[in-house]
């Protein structure tokens, strides 16, 4: 059983760490984050502040484009061709903020063309991630909480 003193010490300890803490977090279940981004630009044509992309400027290929994903509606980009995209997206923790991006060669244009934004998680996104997040959160400030009994 921990003594008062060594309570809060675990405390201390918690709190101090909870950013690294939080970023380790992020980082382990990174794959599901970066599934809500591509979610959102899939489903709805939207970026992380909810608006959504610029539409098409050419009526065929938004005709094709709605006929393979009619999701975010018609003309309206879902940013998702060969995949490509989407599967060179990746996600870093630094201090308190994470950052999600894409390696692949399209990446810069699409930038260009739609705003930074496309990456990134809208509010309700946000709200899908913490309890992804918060599950191995609670493991480890609970691991860094337990006391040795005996």
């Amino acid at each position: 059983m921990c003594t008062p003193r060594e309570m809060l010490e675990r405390v201390t300890i918690a709190r101090d760490n909870i950013i690294p803490i939080t970023g380790e977090c992020i980082e382990e279940v990174k794959e599901p984050v970066i599934g809500l981004n591509t979610s959102q630009l899939y489903d709805e044509g939207v970026d992380a502040d909810g608006n959504h992309l610029t539409k098409y400027r050419n009526p065929t290929y938004a005709h094709i484009k709605n006929s393979m994903n009619p999701g975010p509606g018609f003309g309206r980009p879902d940013l998702y061709l060969t995949g490509e995209f989407q599967q060179n997206m990746n996600l870093r923790v630094e201090g308190d903020v994470f950052e999600i991006d894409s390696s692949d060669v399209k990446s810069a244009e699409l930038k260009d063309k739609y705003g930074e934004k496309i990456f990134g998680l809208t509010q309700e996104s946000k709200q899908e991630a913490w309890p992804i997040v918060r599950q191995p959160l609670v493991e480890k400030v609970a691991e860094i909480m337990q006391c040795n009994v005996g």
